[in-house]
């Protein structure tokens, strides 16, 4: 049982930080699109970075109280709700 969980959690891991090698692909692109200078894009892989990090405590104290289900749960729940709404944003027009 145990060894199980280590091998569902270093999976996780792995899944977890391929998404971070789909952003530097993407760079290029959304600077043409958005018409946007290469210093400007340079503070969208740091921002990225802040907010995952600034989301690890405050998930750690979720954890804590409401167990690591729950917690999983709320944070696809949210992740979810927050990918549904990326068709409503990208008809924006700034």
């Amino acid at each position: 049982m145990r060894k199980s969980i280590i091998i569902i959690i270093i999976l996780a891991r792995i899944i977890y930080s391929a998404y971070w090698f789909y952003l530097a692909p993407a760079l290029p692109i959304m600077g043409t699109e958005l018409k946007v200078s290469e210093t400007l894009l340079g503070l969208v892989p740091f921002i990225f970075i802040v907010g995952a990090a600034s989301f690890q405590i405050p998930a750690g104290i979720i954890a804590s109280y409401l167990g690591n289900a729950r917690t999983a749960g709320l944070g696809l729940l949210i992740m979810s709700l927050a990918g549904s709404l990326i068709p409503v944003i990208v008809s924006l027009r700034y």
